[in-house]
């Protein structure tokens, strides 16, 4: 029994689980600022500093839905990527031989050399989603480690009101 993991599968659903966790934190926090604020002074400077850590925890969560959707789209690049491979693997493999081939949709008959250049276009194919796949993936990566920062942000911006708030009343 083969017990590795799939490599695509494992990675994605380690992206996705990061995600889920981020933007669970960004729910968290964000709801209990928003209903427990009885010890927050009211002064200008810590309203201010409670919009400042709203700004980036909601700028969080949108980078790290952003994420979600780019790595969606990165899977599924990944998946027409891998089939076009396979499809022209399979045409350059049954053209080794020679011979002819029957279009089945004309009927008309053509050499392995010609039916050997739907090959070729399914390995331009296959290089235009690895060119798209590098790009999103690459993004989904930025957009994760800024949505990873934001939230640090915010967290420190609200860590340290409630330390100031914590002096100011004393």
């Amino acid at each position: 029994m083969d017990n590795s993991p799939n490599p695509l599968t494992y990675h994605y659903e380690s992206r996705l689980k990061l995600d889920y966790f981020l933007l669970g934190a960004d729910v968290a926090i964000l709801g209990w600022t928003i209903v427990n604020l009885g010890w927050l002074p009211s002064d200008f400077w810590f309203e201010i500093g409670i919009a400042l850590s709203w700004a980036l925890i909601l700028t969080s969560l949108v980078l790290g839905i952003l994420r979600q959707k780019d790595s969606s789209e990165a899977f599924g690049l990944n998946s027409l990527m891998l089939d076009a491979g396979e499809r022209a693997d399979v045409i350059e493999k049954n053209t080794m031989t020679g011979g002819t081939f029957i279009n089945q949709q004309t009927g008309e008959q053509m050499s392995a050399e010609k039916f050997r250049e739907y090959a070729q276009s399914w390995r331009d194919g296959q290089k235009n989603f690895k060119k798209r796949y590098d790009k999103i993936n690459d993004r989904g990566a930025r957009l994760g480690g800024w949505s990873f920062y934001c939230l640090v942000a915010g967290l420190a911006v609200l860590a340290t009101l409630r330390f100031l708030a914590m002096i100011y009343q004393k």
